[in-house]
């Protein structure tokens, strides 16, 4: 069986910590015996994801929403992230970031992290929506 989470919030960093918290709470509750790497890994996932979305997508505009909902279902989570932004360029700096294995670099290195930590990452076209699965 499947369970949901979903919310909007302002493009503020003070609701990325609140809302980060409400997701880890649904995923304890829905997934009790998480094992707590999962857990930490999930939690950075979706610190970088949400930050980006607030600061390079929506450009930190309290106007802008950013949209995140997240499915459990057969030991997976499946995460989607919107932002309102015009999207960039993620082949270019996803390879570039993985030619160059630069983790010093200061755009780029959070995508890097979350694509070697995720089982499957998609963006849209334009690069203003992200999709990850984590096997838990």
């Amino acid at each position: 069986m499947a369970h949901y989470f979903e919310e909007n919030f302002g493009s503020e960093l003070i609701n990325v910590k609140a809302v980060i918290r409400d997701i880890l709470r649904f995923i304890e509750t829905v997934a009790p015996k998480i094992d707590d790497a999962d857990l930490y890994n999930l939690r950075l996932m979706f610190s970088e994801l949400l930050c980006n979305a607030v600061i390079h997508g929506n450009n930190s505009d309290i106007q802008k929403k950013v949209h995140v909902s997240v499915v459990i279902d057969n030991n997976k989570v499946t995460a989607h992230i919107a932002d309102q932004g015009l999207g960039f360029d993620y082949m270019s700096l996803l390879l570039l970031a993985s030619d160059h294995n630069d983790w010093t670099s200061e755009s780029g290195r959070g995508i890097l992290l979350v694509s070697k930590l995720a089982d499957s990452l998609v963006f849209n076209h334009s690069g203003n929506q992200i999709r990850f699965t984590k096997r838990i």
